[in-house]
C-alpha cells in the first residue's frame, strides 16, 4: 500500500522486532503533529515490540501513554510531537 498520509494507526500483528519496527518506521514516515499510532499487546511479553516502539518515539519525536484493559492487556497510544 502506498499512503502520502497517516493520521491514525492501530498495530496488531506480528510481535517481533524486525515486523513492528518496519510497520511502524512505515507510519511514522507519513505522520506529522498530532497524529496517532496505537500499538496493541505493549507488554513485557513481546520486547521486541517494546524495543521497536521505543526506538520510534526517540527517532519521531512521540508522546507515550499506557492504556491497560485488564492486567495482561496493553496498549501504547503515540501522539507525534
Amino acid at each position: 500500500i502506498q499512503l502520502s498520509r497517516v493520521h491514525f494507526a492501530f498495530i496488531d500483528g506480528s510481535h517481533t522486532y524486525v515486523d513492528v519496527f518496519y510497520e511502524l518506521n512505515y507510519v511514522a514516515n507519513r505522520q506529522i503533529k498530532n497524529d496517532i499510532i496505537v500499538i496493541d499487546d505493549y507488554n513485557l511479553q513481546y520486547p521486541g515490540l517494546i524495543k521497536a516502539t521505543s526506538k520510534i518515539i526517540k527517532n519521531y519525536n512521540y508522546s507515550l501513554e499506557l492504556i491497560n484493559s485488564s492486567s495482561n492487556r496493553t496498549y501504547a497510544v503515540c501522539v507525534k510531537n
